[in-house]
């Protein structure tokens, strides 16, 4: 296998992280061995860039991070922006508005020169006990608006999600996807071990998954030759797994990430990324 050709795409919890989102030094190193020989490693997650960053701090070494579902690219770890994507703001009104119907918000993922604040969520979410106890984690990151539809931020989101109860989740996806004619596509987050009633559902603009993303890294760097070789266990890493050259579900990961991938690799509290990648690579 020709490393200098090689991205290795590699999803962070469940896959990479173990489940106390640690990571051994055996998988710091190998992916390190790798990264001299010429490949390179790219880290595809759902997390925002800054809170990716806080389990990345072991990598190094020079690589690549597509964050918040492949909206945003940054070099790693210095986090040169490579590219960075907004979701057209009629669209995250238009989504409001359907959400609105059942009485639930979403919680809006920005970037914005103006604050430093990574997040924005209305004033009524704090009235639900999981987004409580979210915020209270993280109200140095979160901007509360007294109506999310008058926020200025709008035009700076680059994530959306909502956390539903385990009952009615499926309810909701329904409800959405007849309400937005294929401009969006609805995640949810079925290998989340802290939310043992709830789950999270992640709305992704079409077009712009962890996939789309991957791909246009590759456009940016200008290697037409490039081979991937992905990562993943969840919803949002079924795309992925589905169209890169080599894939891997983990060995915990969902039914549908299994079925989409090519292999499976050992548990992510195994080091299965590492011991696959030494098994195929050296």
């Amino acid at each position: 296998m020709n490393l200098q050709n090689t991205i290795i795409a590699l999803d962070l919890d469940g896959t990479l992280l173990r489940t106390d989102k640690s990571v051994s030094k055996f998988t710091v190193n190998t992916l390190r061995s790798l990264s001299q020989k010429g490949a390179k490693i790219c880290f595809v997650t759902g997390r925002r860039e800054r809170v990716a960053a806080t389990v990345l701090k072991p990598f190094s070494f020079p690589a690549w991070l597509i964050s918040s579902n492949g909206t945003a690219c940054a070099e790693w770890p210095n986090r040169e922006r490579i590219y960075l994507h907004y979701y057209p703001k009629r669209t995250v009104e238009n989504l409001i508005d359907a959400l609105s119907e059942l009485d639930r918000l979403p919680v809006l993922i920005i970037d914005s020169d103006e604050v430093s604040e990574d997040m924005v969520m209305d004033e009524s979410h704090l009235e639900v006990k999981v987004y409580e106890d979210y915020y209270n984690r993280n109200k140095n990151h979160i901007i509360i608006e007294k109506d999310i539809r008058d926020s200025k931020f709008l035009d700076c989101v680059t994530g959306i999600f909502l956390t539903e109860g385990n009952g009615s989740i499926k309810n909701v996806i329904s409800f959405l996807e007849s309400k937005n004619n294929d401009k969006l596509k609805f995640y949810s987050l079925d290998n989340l071990d802290y939310l043992p009633t709830h789950t999270i559902l992640e709305i992704l603009e079409q077009g712009w998954t962890k996939w789309d993303g991957i791909c246009r890294l590759i456009d940016k760097i200008g290697n037409k030759e490039t081979k991937v070789i992905a990562f993943g266990d969840d919803h949002n890493d079924i795309d992925m797994l589905t169209f890169a050259d080599i894939s891997y579900a983990m060995e915990n990961a969902i039914s549908g990430a299994k079925a989409a991938a090519k292999y499976i690799a050992p548990s992510n509290n195994e080091d299965g990324v590492a011991k696959v990648l030494i098994e195929i690579v050296g």
